[in-house]
């Protein structure tokens, strides 16, 4: 959506301008950039026109300073032109007096943030504690169905396959990480289940709450929108798995720790990253079997994503491998989307079981034709009037006529 200088956000870390703790200028940029991007969606930007006609984008970053005023981002309009550069590029990061002056606006003329003012922060918002929506949880898991499970997706890991920053070479790397079993962790169906119910009943495992980007295609349009999740972190076979609840039911298994980072910052900018050390794994993805599967049978897989963009995943290409803007610049803001593939052979899918299969009916046989033939009275009747013996007429066989066909 905005071009963010890799210089720009290094600055803002070195000067102290911002009271949230970044430990990197990447953390920072991936904040700033998604910030902006979900305050479009839930339409909390402000673009002001100047009378010289320049327009400006007000976006407020529910950043502060180290006096506790608000920051916002001022973007003006990118002076590159082009189908792939992004229209706008941070300018500065600035207080509301700042604002005011160098506008010359009204304070009511200031977007608020999207965090304070958006619907799907809005139960995050009412919540006085974190318990309580994990308890709604458990009442909603409790009557939840199994299957509901299988149809978890399980999200990849995103990161730490790139070499050298070059789109190509990583998914290159992906693709070959992608054939090796030692990668995918299973578990059955029954012990996934018990250990969620086993993780929410235990008060000492925290809900983590995370913003989810989801993107729906609308013919060839994609429409993103966004989601205040939260993330119920379990161990399987030594290995943590967050397991995503949307509106109380499992939606996603995230075994990515910097992703879920990003997303956790992306909810609370005062989220430490430091509090989630802990949370390590030897797999890039998890494969959920059900009970009467074989771990060998790679025909019978959950559905998975090889990359997020309904997690969707807060990884953006590095702030330090992104040019200045220009006219093949790609915009930064971009993630892959992959769908997620299904077997088509019968089983090879675990939406399969239980399923029967039903073959198309046989259809009847051809009318067969009915040849007409006259009334043996009529025949006798009318030889007799032309004065002729009367005769036995043939029978269908000496006529060559089929067995199944009879006089009428």
């Amino acid at each position: 959506m905005a071009y963010i200088p890799n210089k720009m956000t290094t600055q803002f870390l070195e000067s102290g301008i911002i009271r949230e703790e970044f430990l990197n200028a990447q953390r920072l940029y991936q904040y700033l950039n998604w910030t902006m991007r979900i305050s479009k969606m839930a339409e909390c930007l402000v673009a002001l026109e100047g009378r010289n006609g320049r327009i400006v984008l007000l976006v407020n970053t529910d950043l502060h300073n180290d006096r506790g005023d608000e920051l916002y981002a001022l973007c003006v309009e990118n002076d590159v032109i082009s189908v792939k550069a992004q229209k706008w590029q941070l300018a500065d990061l600035m207080t509301a007096p700042q604002l005011i002056e160098l506008l010359s606006i009204s304070q009511h003329l200031l977007p608020r943030g999207v965090r304070t003012i958006s619907r799907q922060f809005g139960r995050y918002r009412r919540s006085e504690c974190l318990n309580a929506i994990k308890a709604d949880i458990r009442r909603s898991n409790s009557q939840c169905r199994a299957k509901k499970y299988l149809q978890i997706k399980c999200v990849e890991t995103n990161t730490g396959g790139t070499t050298n920053g070059t789109k190509g070479k990583h998914q290159k790397y992906k693709k070959r990480r992608n054939r090796n079993s030692e990668s995918i962790l299973e578990v059955k169906l029954s012990a996934l289940i018990a250990l969620v119910r086993e993780a929410l009943a235990d008060d000492e495992v925290k809900l983590i709450p995370i913003v989810s980007i989801i993107s729906k295609n609308h013919g060839r349009r994609s429409k993103e929108n966004f989601s205040v999740d939260y993330l119920l972190p379990i161990k399987i076979k030594g290995d943590w798995v967050g397991i995503v609840f949307r509106n109380g039911k499992p939606s996603q298994a995230l075994m990515d720790c910097y992703d879920i980072t990003n997303k956790a910052i992306l909810c609370d900018p005062t989220f430490d990253e430091q509090n989630l050390k802990w949370f390590t794994n030897t797999h890039r993805r998890l494969r959920i079997l059900n009970d009467d599967e074989s771990h060998d049978d790679d025909d019978r897989k959950s559905p998975f994503l090889s990359s997020i963009t309904d997690s969707n995943s807060m990884y953006s290409p590095s702030p330090y491998a992104s040019p200045m803007p220009s006219v093949s610049n790609v915009s930064q803001a971009s993630m892959p989307s992959v769908i997620p593939s299904l077997s088509s052979s019968i089983g090879g899918s675990s939406f399969d079981s239980g399923i029967p299969i039903f073959l198309p009916a046989p259809s009847p046989p051809p009318p067969q034709p009915v040849y007409h033939v006259m009334a043996r009275e009529e025949q006798q009747r009318i030889l007799l009037s032309l004065g002729l013996t009367a005769w036995i007429p043939p029978t269908p066989t000496e006529l060559g006529i089929p067995s199944q066909f009879r006089y009428v």
